[in-house]
């Protein structure tokens, strides 16, 4: 659509790096302006945001690296290029939670707490992102035939985008801006005002993403590898989901009733 989104004073600014960077402010902003009535001093989620950002692009491109790692066998100077996509969300949210949990222990503030805040966060700032991948055609869906339900959404990026160019492609990326905005207004509405423990927002947006990229993982285009008809991102999503139930109800055998604060982790 729009890989370069404006240029400023000779730079080209890539749309891609743009909407991330505004969905990551917008998500941040967001977990500072609620953190007080959760309990968490704002200076924390500063403080947190600064070292999941850096961390988290780290972890989000390793995995990535690792996906296609043969690919970037042959090309290792392609490794530190952001600006035509290449993160893997996966891959930073492993590296984002680590980081949270790292954190809290130095800072004192309960991870699940901290986690539950960063749900909503996350799950705004990936309907902001999502935006980017859409105007630079990464993350692209596969061939749409005409028959298909969706053929009416259908996108064709124009030349000059990262995506199959001339195509008409299943419309992956709006998909992904209206789910996680979906799953946004969900917890925002229906988990955050009577959930029962710690963890459970976080646990439910986990659940939530997972399978909303399971099953965009069945128009995807992007080339992966895989088992059988899953591809590797379908694969960690299943996986994924598995752990986040389970992990929902290990916590709320622990703390159904209990307030904050009283669980062990």
């Amino acid at each position: 659509m729009k890989p370069v989104l404006f240029t400023l004073f000779g730079v080209e600014v890539w749309s891609f790096p743009f909407f991330l960077a505004c969905g990551y402010l917008a998500g941040g902003g967001l977990a500072v302006r609620r953190a007080p009535r959760e309990g968490i001093d704002p200076l924390d989620v500063v403080g947190l945001a600064f070292w999941t950002l850096l961390l988290g692009l780290l972890g989000a491109r390793l995995g990535w690296v690792l996906l296609f790692l043969e690919y970037y066998r042959a090309h290792p100077a392609l490794i530190l290029e952001f600006q035509d996509g290449g993160l893997s969300f996966y891959g930073g949210l492993l590296a984002g939670l680590a980081t949270v949990w790292g954190y809290g222990r130095l800072r004192g503030v309960p991870f699940h707490r901290m986690a539950d805040l960063g749900a909503l966060s996350t799950a705004f700032a990936l309907s902001v992102g999502s935006v980017g991948l859409l105007l630079s055609g990464s993350c692209y869906g596969s061939a749409c035939p005409p028959s298909s339900p969706f053929v009416f959404f259908a996108i064709t990026f124009p030349d000059g985008s990262l995506g199959r160019v001339g195509e008409t492609l299943y419309p992956t990326q709006p998909l992904l801006i209206a789910g996680n905005a979906a799953i946004f207004l969900y917890l925002r509405i229906a988990v955050e005002p009577k959930h029962h423990f710690e963890g459970e927002i976080f646990t439910t947006f986990l659940s939530a993403y997972t399978l909303l990229r399971f099953f965009v993982g069945w128009i995807e285009g992007s080339p992966q590898g895989g088992i059988g008809p899953l591809s590797d991102t379908q694969i960690v999503s299943l996986l994924l989901f598995l752990l986040a139930r389970a992990w929902a109800a290990i916590l709320r055998s622990r703390g159904e009733g209990t307030p904050w604060g009283n669980l062990p982790i």
